[in-house]
């Protein structure tokens, strides 16, 4: 467990049912219970997930500290909306500046419960039932007030720089995913730099998909940056020597496991077997004269050398 993680679980141990009860309307009621344990209360539909109102998750956000991170950031009158009218897709978006427009979006999380039956996409072996998960769809983390620099250029999907509070992000969702009784959460990431930034907690379920994210760092990261890295994959720059043929990112499932099933497995021998024995047959390098042909035609422009 993480000192992050420590932290976080000492201030959700501490939440009292007052204080739950101060900071949500009078035709909501929350108890420590309903947010925090292993406990599986009855779930509402109007509540997010079934089980927080807009006014439980702003004083999560309160107490575990994120309206100060964003302060700090210049992002301040946050607002937040929960938008729960499909009850299988739920949306979760927090806006600055008190206006709920595109332009001062500080946060979207697209999520929904779901069950992952691993036996149709492991193929090496390992048996499993069904994974209950909360299905991370999307999740944007930007700050609106910022401007992209020559030294931190856009990466792909980006239209903002981003808030550098994902492990903080992502360390509350596990705490989170544990009171919803899930195994995991699960993302698909649409692009590389996505995976990499949850790869500090999530891994590919499927070993050659994290061998291939653990080979691009190991063959690139010593001689490029992120951006030029996230883009040659996105432009199909990258080309694998010794199976002769450019990387195409196709996106799989990634887990962060929450219950003891899911860690025994991704801490397994056949699991670091798998790994191990895929990074063997794979090496990367930069295809540079086709990378900044594609920077030219398409940009951006501050990576062209």
């Amino acid at each position: 467990m993480t000192r992050l993680e420590k932290k976080f679980r000492r201030i959700a141990q501490k939440l009292t049912y007052l204080e739950f009860q101060a900071g949500l309307s009078d035709d909501i009621s929350l108890s420590l219970d309903d947010l925090f344990s292993d406990g599986k209360p009855a779930q509402r539909s109007d509540l997010f997930l079934g089980k927080f109102s807009r006014d439980g998750i702003a004083l999560i956000i309160k107490r575990f500290g994120f309206d100060q991170l964003l302060r700090r950031r210049g992002l301040g009158k946050l607002e937040i909306t929960v938008d729960t009218n499909d009850p299988y897709r739920h949306i979760l978006r927090i806006y600055h500046n008190a206006q709920h427009t595109p332009d001062h979006l500080v946060c979207e999380f697209v999520t929904h419960q779901d069950v992952l039956r691993a036996k149709d996409s492991l193929k090496f072996g390992y048996e499993f039932g069904a994974i209950k998960v909360l299905n991370i769809e999307w999740m944007t983390l930007q700050n609106p007030s910022l401007e992209f620099l020559p030294t931190r250029p856009a990466l792909p999907g980006q239209r903002f720089p981003g808030l550098g509070i994902g492990d903080e992000v992502l360390t509350l969702l596990t705490i989170m995913g544990r009171s919803l009784g899930v195994d995991g959460l699960l993302n698909v990431p649409q692009y590389y730099h996505t995976a990499l930034m949850f790869s500090k907690r999530f891994h590919f379920v499927n070993p050659k998909m994290q061998a291939t994210v653990q080979t691009i760092t190991r063959d690139l990261w010593n001689r490029h940056r992120l951006a030029t890295i996230a883009w040659a994959i996105y432009y199909e720059c990258l080309y694998d020597e010794i199976n002769q043929r450019y990387f195409i990112w196709e996106p799989e499932e990634q887990l962060v496991p929450v219950t003891s099933m899911l860690r025994k497995y991704f801490q397994s021998e056949e699991y670091d077997q798998g790994v191990n024995a895929a990074m063997k047959a794979m090496k990367f390098r930069l295809d540079e004269v086709k990378f900044q042909q594609a920077l030219k035609k398409h940009g951006p422009e501050n990576l062209r050398s």
